[in-house]
């Protein structure tokens, strides 16, 4: 049963990445061919330079080599201080603009926030940074380059937990040298602090899941739901990562023998902690913007389940008429636009949501390095290295992924919990409205588990899990 299972998951995971992949594939072929066909070239280069000269693993046996790699990938984000910044617009404009009015005491769009809650967290960051230092755009990049190495750094030491350090080493070169990583950088979304509020909490679940004492297992549990209570407050998507914990302690308990009052106990304390940040944190947003909110997720249910728009985002005037009315009420709004997005699919047959979600994976998924590039470096200089870059790193990160699931691996369950987390993060952005930028806190598990197939080593012959349960 438990191989049955296993191959389950590890079916579903490489169905999702090489669509992924395939989609990816398609795009580039659509709107970037030449740039492409360079990439392919070069990753068919790069793939048979490896494989005859092991270059990876001579890398981490060399301490210049690494210290060399580590500091070009803290260069590279220096050197976004560099550039002019100039003005922001759209979902960036409100974070960055709501910043300023917060570290200035002046008035915030508290309608906006009390229909998004969740956009309060990263404009009480930033804005509380601001009134310590300065309100210009660079203070912006500086706190997404110090976050996102300090997230490397705690690549590392999940990386260490879970295997060893050489491996801590490979993980956090792998994020430092990352392009997606570099560029968000840039921009004043909550991106970046997503993302190392995403591998925290893997690290704390790794110390957990070594832990057989019991107050080792409170203290972890305890810290593990407020990490997660806290992250979710910027990006409401960290539920996925409780039931995939869920899940994954219902694997240890059914067939791996772990004890189930341990298991039970703990993650009761995590929900526990995760629900009462959560209750906090809303009536934190519900005081601030004087608005009562009890749901935040109706408007973009409804976005995603339009079939006119690939349930992608698109101008509503209903929408702006709710949000203008004197009778503006956040919740009412959300539970309005869920009853319509219902509506939507009960009007749909199974042809239209089949076409409906097949798209919404293409725009999810298909096309994260050119719309990287736009939306970021591309704004500010034109240079085809850094998309053939883009492309590169991508496709490694897919193809080390889809060969870790082909080949034969007597050690999968190192990575079992990933692979379920991964699921869930696709799964559950297809469910609302879909974006590129949506996509970027799932490459997290991706760099992982590409990280696992690198290190392209002999494991040990008991896993992690198994040494400790």
């Amino acid at each position: 049963m438990k191989k049955i299972i296993t191959n389950i998951i590890k079916n579903i995971y490489l169905i999702l990445i090489f669509l992924i992949l395939i989609v990816g594939i398609l795009s580039g072929l659509k709107n970037d061919l030449p740039l492409f066909i360079i990439s392919l070239l070069l990753i068919t280069f790069l793939f048979f330079i490896e494989k005859k000269y092991s270059i990876i693993k001579h890398i981490l046996k060399n301490k210049k080599s690494i210290i060399f790699l580590i500091s070009i990938g803290i260069i590279l984000r220096i050197l976004l201080l560099l550039f002019n910044y100039g003005e922001v617009f759209s979902d960036e404009a409100t974070f960055y603009s709501n910043a300023i009015n917060l570290s200035l005491h002046d008035p915030l769009n508290n309608r906006y926030i009390a229909m998004f809650p969740y956009l309060y967290s990263y404009i009480f960051l930033l804005g509380n940074i601001m009134k310590i230092f300065t309100t210009k755009f660079i203070i912006v990049v500086i706190l997404n380059i110090i976050m996102d190495i300090t997230a490397s750094y705690f690549a590392y030491l999940f990386g260490k937990k879970i295997k060893n350090k050489e491996f801590g080493i490979l993980l956090m070169i792998i994020w430092l040298l990352n392009p997606f990583q570099i560029l968000w950088c840039m921009k004043a979304l909550p991106i970046t602090v997503v993302n190392l509020c995403f591998i925290v909490s893997l690290y704390i679940f790794a110390c957990l899941i070594k832990q057989n004492k019991t107050i080792n297992v409170i203290l972890l549990s305890i810290l593990l739901g407020i990490n997660l209570g806290i992250s979710n407050s910027f990006r409401p998507i960290f539920i996925i990562l409780v039931i995939a914990l869920f899940l994954y302690y219902l694997y240890l308990i059914i067939f791996l023998k772990s004890d189930y009052k341990n298991k039970l106990f703990s993650f009761i304390l995590i929900l526990l902690c995760f629900i009462g940040i959560n209750n906090s944190y809303t009536k934190i947003v519900s005081n601030k913007t004087k608005y009562k909110i009890d749901s935040s997720s109706g408007w973009t249910l409804y976005l995603g389940s339009n079939l006119e728009s690939n349930g992608a985002w698109f101008s509503s005037d209903e929408y702006n008429e709710l949000m203008a009315s004197d009778n503006f009420n956040p919740s009412d709004i959300h539970k309005y636009f869920k009853n319509k997005a219902i509506e939507n699919y009960k009007s749909y047959n199974i042809l239209k949501i089949i076409k409906l979600y097949a798209k919404k994976y293409s725009i999810l998924t298909s096309n994260l390095s050119f719309y990287t590039y736009e939306n970021t470096i591309g704004t500010y200089i034109n240079k085809n290295i850094i998309r053939i870059i883009l492309y590169n790193f991508w496709f490694i990160l897919l193809l080390s992924n889809i060969y870790t699931i082909l080949r034969k691996n007597k050690n999968i369950d190192d990575i079992l919990f990933i692979m379920v987390l991964e699921i869930g993060l696709i799964l559950s952005h297809l469910l609302v409205e879909v974006s590129p930028r949506y996509f970027i806190p799932a490459t997290v598990p991706i760099m992982i588990i590409a990280a696992f197939n690198i290190y392209n080593t002999k494991w040990d012959k008991k896993s992690i899990i198994n040494r400790n349960e």
